[in-house]
């Protein structure tokens, strides 16, 4: 299925040019520092920022496999290449392992084995070698049901090994594998042991915990001083929908043709063979325990035939929203309207479950602690939870609660993106359910040729569903510069937007310089600001990059067809050329001084500020909080006035336009005129500010200072013109200071 890769493993990336790359400079890195070391964490992309590789997943658990390779044979693509073959192969091992637990049989042990290693939705996730790699996950399972039946301690060291293991190897398994693992603890571990061995098993998790301690508390305090944050609608559009179950990769040659999808994180069709395997066991396990005996169920009848009730009045009422469009029902006297029909949905479910799991059946499968049980619904679960915090249907929400919006609530949670990924647990949970399953129908046969027969037709099946063909790309070439020029920074142009830059960090692998391009799960404040001051040339942010140590820029000619990006560069002052190629250009900057422009004493007192655009917000430029703004509410324009009054006259040497999370919101061209009076303005500083917002950008990325010093001056009034045009952002201001004259000049107002 791999043979295009296999042919080509040194020279060919899977998939794409985008996390391929990115995964494999990481692996690149971690094979040349020692971890949680202060060199480890800056890796050389988004120059001049440093603690860099806590902007994504580290892999230091795949690096165990990669690492040998790099030193061995310095192709760190061949290692990434090797590392993606072999998480499917050890994905299949390990699950073997955990079905040759479940039931002791090793042809069924094989079957779970291929439905884990080859499932459809693996074939969805190509490009992410860190989601592949979820091997770990099935040994965390195993060893809970070895240390359960046995007792033996060794089984919580490798508890503890495997998970932490699994989330050195992606954050997201992380978050996610504790999820599956307190509800098996809660399902199979008996009443009567269940405090002493739930200690014991929490020994174990807490020992992985620790592992994790220092990369997390690192990983914390640089996403909170870049101001790195996951929005609600963010987390929602990397989220599964209901029609997913009926979605898969396109390339799957038997099911792409009708249910392939080929949007990213779309596509969680588990295959029919898996299916028809479960529901089958289900029916048979069913069968086997018709004859126990029933068990008082947890609520009464008469309460649950209430909910019942109530549950069917919320969905008939949602079934007439639906057809009839909201309304206002006469209640008791009272108007009542009939509310959202994702509100009513989900009202409506939440009581049907109640119904259901507080019945004497529910109570009866509890007893049980069926295994097949437990992966059926913890799959079903897990398949929940890749919802996200709402349930949608062609993106229009259906149920406005889904259990995952209780998870945000929970520590790291909220900084989670895509919560699909849940769907990699889930298809563990079906292969195991599948093995069990199987199991109980190979019971049923008594001829070993008919359950020979049987499991060769179940794998068969499997693997025909999981079958993929495999794009592979070239790398992108070399860079122009080379290890033995000038130390010091590198920005390639033009800027792209994340992933196009993931290529410029590749190539630093054989340049060795740190590089200004980047991609990584979050991009850095700067680079959006760098991109749009770069793009119109509102200032010179060039010569802001050579005060912070870049020597480099190195134009890509065919992203620069018009010659565009190269007149720019050519045309600021302390560039040279120094060589060319068919396909790059290479210019050398000249180091400069970084300018002062301290604020001085302050922040004077502000009596008012007036706008002549949106001045109903006003005062969100003084209330002290930088996540609220005053802005334009429509792309710049020129004309666009602040005045701010003093109060009285007062020496005044500079301003402050703190911008807060609006980083592209700084004003391309400003004029700052200063008057004892309203009529008799003197200009005290004019220019495009692009250059300015990228040393704020840089220096505080969550308030983003944009600083204006100008020679001292006694005025009353301040007044902000901007006299630019942009198509696409606001001005925005979300604080505003007027600063004087340092401490101990001599002046006093």
């Amino acid at each position: 299925m791999m043979r295009p890769l296999v042919l080509r493993l040194g020279t060919g990336v899977p998939s794409d040019l985008g996390d391929p790359l990115l995964n494999t400079w990481i692996l690149w890195w971690d094979s040349r520092h020692l971890p949680l070391t202060a060199s480890w964490w800056n890796a050389p992309a988004f120059y001049p920022l440093t603690d860099v590789l806590a902007f994504s997943d580290h892999l230091l658990g795949l690096s165990v496999l990669t690492t040998p390779i790099i030193w061995l044979t310095g192709n760190p693509l061949l290692a990434h290449n090797l590392g993606f073959l072999l998480s499917f192969v050890l994905c299949a091992a390990s699950a073997f392992f955990l079905g040759l637990t479940l039931t002791g049989r090793r042809d069924v042990a094989f079957v779970v084995g291929l439905a884990n290693g080859f499932a459809p939705y693996r074939m969805g996730e190509l490009a992410h070698i860190q989601v592949l790699a979820v091997f770990w996950a099935p040994l965390v399972l195993a060893a809970l049901h070895r240390f359960v039946e046995t007792r033996r301690p060794s089984w919580l060291w490798i508890l503890s090994v495997a998970m932490a293991m699994q989330g050195l190897t992606s954050g997201y398994y992380l978050m996610f594998l504790p999820v599956l693992v307190l509800p098996w603890v809660a399902w199979f571990v008996p009443l009567r042991t269940r405090l002493s061995t739930a200690a014991a098993i929490a020994a174990g998790l807490l020992g992985a915990a620790a592992v994790q301690l220092p990369f997390l508390l690192r990983y914390k305090a640089v996403h909170d001083a870049q101001g790195f944050e996951r929005t609600l609608a963010e987390t929602i559009s990397y989220s599964s929908s209901l029609e997913d179950l009926l979605r898969c990769s396109p390339d799957l040659w038997l099911w792409g043709r009708w249910l392939g999808q080929p949007l990213p994180q779309s596509g969680f069709f588990p295959g029919l063979t898996v299916i028809l395997l479960v529901v089958a066991g289900l029916v048979l396990s069913r069968r086997r325990a018709g004859g126990d005996p029933a068990r008082e169920p947890i609520l009464s009848g008469r309460v649950r035939s209430a909910i019942a009730v109530l549950a069917a009045a919320l969905s008939a009422l949602a079934v007439h929203r639906a057809l009839a469009g909201p309304a206002r029902l006469e209640l008791l006297g009272r108007s009542v309207s009939t509310g959202s029909l994702p509100k009513i949905l989900s009202e409506a479910l939440l009581l049907w479950l109640v119904a259901v799991l507080t019945g004497p059946r529910a109570r009866r499968v509890l007893a049980s602690r069926s295994a097949l049980a437990f992966y059926a619904a913890a799959a079903l679960l897990m398949w929940t939870l890749s919802l996200g915090p709402v349930v949608r249907v062609a993106g229009a929400e259906v149920f406005h609660w889904a259990p995952y919006g209780w998870l945000r609530a929970l520590p790291g949670f909220s900084g989670v993106r895509v919560p699909a990924r849940f769907a990699m647990l889930a298809t563990l949970c079906l292969a195991a359910a599948a093995g069990l399953s199987l199991d109980l129908v190979l019971a049923r046969l008594r001829r070993p040729a008919q359950r020979a027969g049987l499991v060769a037709l179940v794998a068969v099946g499997i693997v025909a569903e999981g079958w993929t063909g495999l794009a592979v790309q070239d790398p992108p070439g070399p860079s122009i510069l080379a290890a033995a020029d000038e130390p010091g920074g590198v920005l390639e142009l033009p800027l792209l937007e994340p992933p196009g830059d993931v290529v410029a960090a590749y190539r630093g692998i054989e340049h060795r310089h740190p590089v200004v391009n980047g991609y990584s799960g979050y991009e850095p404040p700067y680079h959006a600001v760098l991109r749009a001051a770069l793009r119109r040339r509102f200032g010179d942010p060039l010569a802001v990059l050579a005060t912070r140590g870049v020597r480099h820029v190195v134009v890509i000619h065919d992203q620069d067809p018009g010659g565009r990006w190269r007149q720019l560069v050519e045309s600021l002052p302390g560039v040279r050329a120094v060589r060319s190629s068919l396909d790059q250009t290479l210019y050398s900057l000249s180091p400069a001084a970084r300018p002062s422009c301290a604020p001085g004493r302050g922040p004077l007192p502000v009596a008012a500020v007036e706008a002549n655009v949106n001045p109903e917000d006003e005062g969100r430029m003084l209330d002290g909080d930088t996540r609220t703004r005053w802005s334009t509410r429509w792309p710049q324009e020129p004309g666009e006035r602040l005045t701010v009054d003093l109060g009285e006259v007062r020496t005044v040497t500079g301003i402050e336009l703190a911008l807060g999370r609006y980083h592209t919101d700084f004003p391309r061209e400003l004029w700052v005129d200063g008057a004892t009076g309203r009529q008799e303005w003197q200009r005290l500083w004019e220019g495009r500010t692009g250059s300015r917002a990228v040393e704020a950008v840089l220096d505080d990325p969550r308030r983003m200072p944009l600083r204006i010093c100008f020679p001292q001056v006694g005025i009353h009034y301040l007044r902000l013109r901007q006299v630019a045009s942009d198509g696409t952002y606001y001005w925005s201001v979300a604080e505003l200071s007027v600063f004087g004259p340092p401490a101990g000049s001599g002046t006093t107002r």
